[in-house]
């Protein structure tokens, strides 16, 4: 289980935080121009926006004018 309080997600990988709450740093790296390179963690990223598309219709969280409104 995720260790974030009230995160009732199982962990990611070895983490001990989901995927939602999990550091990143790991799933880029920083090009010399300073840029991220996303490159190989396709997997992990689609199912990064699936956690997120899904966490955020189970607490119904509205995006409106780049806003975020929760409705509990």
């Amino acid at each position: 289980m995720c260790s974030i309080e009230n995160c009732n997600l199982e962990n990611f990988e070895d983490k001990d935080k989901c995927i939602l709450h999990c550091e990143k740093d790991d799933w880029y790296k920083v090009q010399e121009n300073g840029y991220k390179s996303w490159y190989g963690s396709e997997k992990k990223l689609k199912l990064f926006g699936e956690r997120l598309e899904k966490n955020f219709l189970v607490f119904g969280i509205i995006k409106k004018m780049d806003i975020l409104i929760m409705s509990i």
